[in-house]
Parts: structure tokens; C-alpha cells; sequence
């Protein structure tokens, strides 16, 4: 059974792709990479691991062509939560790997408060 909270977000995801549908209808060449970190999100609520996996590299790669760090950051920290999770939560390498990559996009871009906020949740999950 679905939690009720994600009815709410499930809603707001829906019409965040349609409005990116609609973007990439006409032409904008700046938002490709949300329409692939949401189809790795649905995915990976599918249970679809393989897929969203793919998909949050996917995200990864069109948001580095494009310049925008701070996406980049995002599919990353997405792509560790969810290797963390096929993990069982274990301190798995791959996850780590990811996450300090989030930290290094989101300090280059100058998101010191959300380095500063990853950095502290990070250390619970790794133990550094």
C-alpha cells in the first residue's frame, strides 16, 4: 500500500514531467536531463533498479554536457541513495564513490550549505 504522503508527490511529479514534455516539445535544449532523473526516480519506485541506475548515469552525463554542475551533483547523491539501498544499507564502495562526488559538484558550484548538510549525513552512513 502507498504511502499517502507520496500521492502528493507522485501528483507533483506528474505534472513536473508533463511541463518538461511540453519544454521539450518546443525545442528547449535545457531540460532533457530532468526528464531522465525523473524517469530513473519512477524506476527505481518500480523497483526497476537496473533502469534507474542507468537512467541517474544517463542524467549525469547530458547535465555535464550542459554545464550544469549542480544537476550533476543531484543524479549523483540520487545514484548513491540508491546503490545504498540495493546494499542493504551496507558501506558499499560504489555508493560512497557517488556520494563524494555529489560533495565535490555541490562545492564547486558553491553549495556549501548542502555540502555541509551531505557532509554530516554522509559520516552516518559511511562512518567518516
Amino acid at each position: 500500500q502507498q504511502h499517502p504522503k507520496n500521492k502528493g508527490y507522485l501528483k507533483m511529479a506528474k505534472r513536473c514531467r508533463n511541463k518538461i514534455k511540453q519544454w521539450l516539445a518546443q525545442g528547449s535544449p535545457n531540460c532533457h536531463h530532468f526528464e531522465v532523473i525523473l524517469d530513473a526516480e519512477e524506476y527505481w519506485r518500480c523497483g526497476k533498479v537496473n533502469n534507474a541506475i542507468q537512467s541517474f548515469h544517463r542524467a549525469i552525463q547530458l547535465s555535464k554536457e550542459r554545464g550544469f554542475i549542480h544537476i550533476q551533483a543531484l543524479a549523483n547523491e540520487r545514484v548513491g541513495a540508491l546503490l545504498f539501498e540495493c546494499d542493504g544499507g551496507k558501506r558499499s564502495i560504489a555508493s560512497q564513490q557517488c556520494y563524494d562526488e555529489s560533495l565535490r559538484l555541490y562545492g564547486q558550484w558553491g553549495a556549501m550549505k548542502k555540502v555541509d548538510h551531505l557532509e554530516k549525513y554522509a559520516s552516518k552512513l559511511f562512518g567518516y
